[in-house]
């Protein structure tokens, strides 16, 4: 009997500090620029992925327009995705052209521009959603 009772104790803690609760989620840009702006993802990482299938991610947004521009699981309670950008080397990059003008940020400066705008309704999906909304990317 206390051998049985061992054995569901040591499963029990083995299986329940094992598994993980996972959340996805998305990174969205915001145009809060006074114009059309160009945006190019890529450099993607194993922890960042594009929304569709491919190297690099391309489109246009208008003034306000909101797109997502990357997606993610996560495997934090806090919700907290600093850990997912790096300070060195290849990562993740956005570039915001005009036309004219580019500005390019990388890993820490993209966390650092990312505000948690994850809603009451996102939580009860698992569901953490992050936002890009800064005049500092406009060209």
């Amino acid at each position: 009997m206390y051998r049985n009772l061992m054995v569901v104790l040591v499963v029990y803690v083995i299986f329940g500090c094992t598994s993980q609760r996972f959340y996805e989620g998305a990174i969205y840009i915001v145009n809060s620029c006074g114009k059309t702006i160009h945006v190019t993802a890529n450099h993607y990482t194993s922890s960042i992925s594009p929304v569709e299938e491919g190297d690099a991610t391309q489109f246009e947004l208008s003034r306000q327009e909101r797109k997502v521009v990357a997606v993610f699981t996560l495997a934090r309670s806090d919700k907290n995705i600093a850990y997912l950008f790096s300070e060195e080397g290849e990562d993740f990059q956005i570039k915001v052209s005009d036309g004219k003008r580019e500005k390019v940020f990388h890993g820490q400066q993209l966390y650092r521009l990312s505000v948690n705008v994850t809603s009451g309704r996102d939580r009860k999906h698992d569901d953490v959603n992050y936002e890009i909304r800064s005049k500092e990317i406009c060209p």
